[in-house]
């Protein structure tokens, strides 16, 4: 299946003729982590490059991922298994969002769902693991 990949008009202004929208390193981050993703059974389905602070995986079936190109990829995937392996994924298995891109904290937004009423944890309230 193909991915879809998107850049924004931040990274190559208004004149984007002969302007790379994605780099070497970041290509070939995105690439990687998507693959990595999948060996964690996280189907990506659309990329979108808004700015070098929100680069947003989209996925099949569930919610997006939200990584920053100033934080190391690998930094991020770390802390994104860390999370999905917690109570409140493992209970709750949708998410809105999870948010990786600040230090070693991951913010989420859970779907709406009864397990999420089961956990205690507001739906519209950003939290962290």
């Amino acid at each position: 299946p193909k991915i879809i990949m998107r850049g924004g008009d931040q990274l190559v202004g208004s004149e984007p003729i002969g302007k790379y929208i994605f780099t070497k390193k970041l290509y070939t981050d995105i690439r990687n982590t998507i693959s990595e993703l999948e060996e964690d059974k996280l189907k990506v389905s659309e990329v979108h490059v808004f700015s070098r602070d929100e680069i947003v995986f989209k996925l099949v079936g569930n919610g997006k991922l939200i990584f920053s190109d100033r934080k190391p990829f690998e930094v991020s995937l770390e802390n994104l298994r860390s999370s999905l392996i917690s109570y409140v994924f493992v209970k709750a298995k949708q998410f809105e969002y999870i948010d990786v891109r600040f230090g070693n904290k991951v913010f989420y937004k859970l779907d709406k769902t009864k397990e999420e009423l089961n956990l205690r944890a507001s739906s519209t309230a950003k939290s962290d693991i």
